[in-house]
């Protein structure tokens, strides 16, 4: 009787589905995966099956500046959303180049980041 254990296989981003809020107006590209637009609790994005444990959002440059600024009681819902899951992320959509130039609009000072 041969009792070695195999590996189990690698899962591949093809294998997943992401979860995609209909809220999020411009979804991110995420192929190779499988998507579905469903409401989440937690918005913007999950992996199907795991809603209850990954939570990711995704901001613009320009809403990250204005979270940071004149809505930051509304991104501290969102923040604590998120802190309710096990695995999270807050996804920034910018260049780099964008975020080092320090040309944002809105204008946000070090105090109030």
């Amino acid at each position: 009787m041969n009792n070695k254990r195999h590996p189990a296989p690698a899962l591949t981003p093809a294998m997943v589905t992401a979860v995609v809020s209909p809220d999020v107006e411009h979804p991110l590209d995420l192929s190779p995966m499988h998507t579905v637009r469903r409401d989440l609790a937690v918005r913007a994005y999950s992996v199907d099956g795991l809603e209850s444990a990954v939570a990711i959002e995704s901001k613009s440059l320009g809403e990250l500046l204005s979270c940071v600024g004149q809505n930051r009681r509304q991104f501290r819902t969102v923040v604590d959303r998120l802190l309710t899951r096990q695995t999270r992320a807050l996804v920034v959509t910018s260049s780099w180049t964008a975020l080092e130039s320090g040309e944002w609009t809105p204008r946000v000072t070090p105090a109030s980041a």
